[in-house]
C-alpha cells in the first residue's frame, strides 16, 4: 500500500440482489476508473468476494454481526434505526442494526490508514459523474416511504458474467467431481423479507421428485444458505448439497456449480438473478407485477422463463423445464395463453395503478 491512498467499499449488509444488481457493478467501474491507482478494499458478507475481482483485498463482515437476526432490505436492513424500515412480517426479535454497523466501521477505521476514503452503500451521494445514489434516511423515520433508495443505473456500472475463483472451482470438485450437467434448485425461504414469495416446501419436494423421475441425469443440486433456503437440515435423497459447504466460499462454489448447470429453478429472488449473472438459464415465478422489473434485472440477457403467478402448480413448472431443456416442443397451451395475457396486462399498466391497494387484493386472489 506504499504511496497509495486506500478506498473502502462497504460494508454491504443489504439485500443480496441489491448488491448484485445495483452495487458490485458500480464498484467494478470505479475501481477501473476513478480509483484505479488506489489500494482497493471491498467488504461484504463472507463468501461474496467473487463480486469484487478488482479489489486488492476482500474483508468479510465479522461473524458476530450475524449472531442476531438480520432482515436485509435494499442497501440496508429492516429495523435499521428506531425500528424503521419495518419488516414485512412480525419480527419482535429484530433489533436496530445501524449501531452494530457503526461498531464494524469503527473497527475498520482503527485498522486502516487515517486518510482512507470510505464509500458506504447506503450513503447518499449526488455524484457529478454518476448522479444520485445511496439512500436518504431521516434521523427519526416515521414511515417507510420517508426512506428513499436511489439505485445506480445499469449504464453507470460494468456488468459482466460472474466467475468462480480457482479456489471455488477446486472446492466444488470436492463436493461433486462428476462431469454430468446439473439442475440447480434455489428453494427460497425468507422469514421477514417478502415471505409471500416463498414457495411451499412440499412443492419443492414434489418438484425434485418429478424431475428425478423424468431426468435421471442431469443431477439435482440444492443451492442457497442456512436460514434462507429450505433443506439446509434435511437434504432430499439423491441431491447434491451446496448449502452446507465452506461458508467462506459458498457463493464461489455455487457459481462454479452454475457453470456446470443446464438450468436454475426457484421462486423470484436474488438467487435467480445470481444464476442468470453466472450465465445459467433459469425459470422463476412470482407476482405478475414484478415480471417487467425481473426481466430487466437479467442484465446479461440469459434465456429465462418467468411464470407470472405466485404459486404455480408443480406440473406447470416441470412443463416449462421440459420446454427449456428441449424435451417438449410447446408449453401447455391453455396455461401459456393465460400466462401471456397476464404478462401483457401488467406490462401496459401504469406504475401508480400497479401499486394500488385494490389491485394488490386482486393479485393475491388471482395469483395462485
Amino acid at each position: 500500500m506504499e504511496n497509495k491512498k486506500t478506498v473502502f467499499f462497504g460494508p454491504f449488509v443489504g439485500e443480496f440482489g441489491w448488491e448484485l444488481l445495483w452495487w458490485q457493478g458500480w464498484v467494478k467501474k470505479v475501481c477501473r476508473t476513478r480509483y484505479k491507482d488506489y489500494h482497493k478494499i471491498a467488504c461484504s458478507v463472507s463468501g461474496r468476494h467473487i463480486f469484487y475481482p478488482d479489489a486488492d483485498e476482500f474483508l468479510p463482515i465479522p461473524k458476530w454481526f450475524f449472531e442476531k437476526p438480520v432482515s436485509s432490505r435494499g442497501y440496508i436492513t429492516d429495523c435499521w434505526i428506531n425500528g424503521w424500515p419495518t419488516p414485512n412480517s412480525s419480527a419482535a426479535e429484530l433489533e436496530d442494526v445501524y449501531p452494530r454497523i457503526q461498531k464494524i466501521i469503527d473497527g475498520f477505521k482503527e485498522r486502516l490508514p487515517e486518510d482512507t476514503e470510505f464509500v458506504f452503500p447506503w450513503m447518499f451521494r449526488n455524484d457529478d459523474e454518476y448522479g444520485k445514489m445511496g439512500m436518504e434516511i431521516p434521523e427519526n423515520p416515521e414511515e417507510n416511504s420517508k426512506i428513499i433508495i436511489y439505485n445506480i443505473a445499469y449504464d453507470k456500472q460494468i456488468l459482466e458474467y460472474l466467475n468462480p475463483s480457482k479456489k471455488g472451482m477446486e472446492l466444488f470438485k470436492e463436493v461433486y467431481d462428476g462431469n454430468e450437467r446439473l439442475i440447480a434448485i434455489f428453494p427460497r425461504m425468507r422469514k421477514y423479507r417478502r415471505p409471500d414469495k416463498n414457495w411451499e416446501k412440499d412443492k419443492y419436494n414434489d418438484l425434485i421428485d418429478m424431475l428425478q423421475k423424468k431426468f435421471p441425469y442431469p443431477k439435482i443440486a440444492i443451492f442457497g444458505e442456512p436460514g434462507g433456503a429450505f433443506f439446509a437440515d434435511d437434504m432430499p435423497d439423491g441431491c447434491i448439497d451446496l448449502i452446507n459447504v465452506n461458508a467462506d466460499y459458498r457463493m464461489d462454489i455455487q457459481c462454479a456449480a452454475l457453470k456446470q448447470s443446464v438450468i436454475a429453478i426457484g421462486s423470484q429472488s436474488g438467487a435467480i438473478d445470481f444464476a442468470l449473472a453466472s450465465g445459467c438459464d433459469a425459470i422463476t415465478w412470482g407476482p405478475a407485477s414484478g415480471e417487467k422489473v425481473f426481466l430487466t434485472e437479467n442484465f446479461m440477457k440469459v434465456p429465462m422463463t418467468f411464470i407470472p403467478f405466485q404459486n404455480p402448480d408443480v406440473s406447470v413448472v416441470v412443463n416449462y423445464v421440459e420446454k427449456m431443456l428441449g424435451h417438449r416442443k410447446l408449453p401447455p397451451i391453455g396455461f401459456e395463453i393465460k400466462k401471456q395475457a397476464v404478462s401483457k396486462f401488467y406490462r401496459v399498466l401504469p406504475r401508480i395503478v400497479m401499486k394500488s391497494t385494490t389491485l394488490s387484493r386482486i393479485k393475491k386472489k388471482f395469483s395462485g
